[in-house]
């Protein structure tokens, strides 16, 4: 707890390719990977309401508003703090009625930054930030 951590290599060594298998984005081949000291695949639903990634890549739909897709994401974590969302995005300047793929590649950072620290997640991973 309280350490920031950074993970480097050169383009195409796999930092990406590490993250997306942690949150188990990716099929794994060989192996296991221990998130928490628990199986990240095992014990996925667990692993994942503890950890907030922000990917380089927009992740979400392009077609529903910033406020749609949080309705669809909320849910999905236990610990969701509606107040702190609200304070990012309103601290982020985002437009809750705009589509997503209205959003430049920043507020779509900023967005996924929001979601990422709105769960009271003990980890977060950022890809690219």
């Amino acid at each position: 707890r309280g350490y920031i951590m950074g993970f480097i290599g050169p383009n195409g060594a796999g930092k990406s390719t590490t993250i997306k298998l942690i949150m188990n984005l990716i099929k794994r081949d060989s192996g296991e990977i221990k998130i928490f000291g628990k199986d990240n695949i095992k014990n996925e639903i667990e692993v994942k309401n503890k950890i907030g990634f922000v990917l380089d890549e927009n992740h979400y739909y392009d077609e529903v508003t910033v406020t749609q897709m949080k309705n669809i994401v909320a849910p999905f974590y236990k610990e969701w703090d509606e107040k702190v969302f609200d304070k990012y995005i309103k601290d982020f300047e985002l437009p809750v009625d705009k589509k997503i793929k209205e959003l430049s590649k920043g507020m779509k950072m900023k967005f996924s930054l929001a979601i990422a620290l709105s769960h009271n997640a003990s980890l977060l991973i950022m890809d690219e930030p």
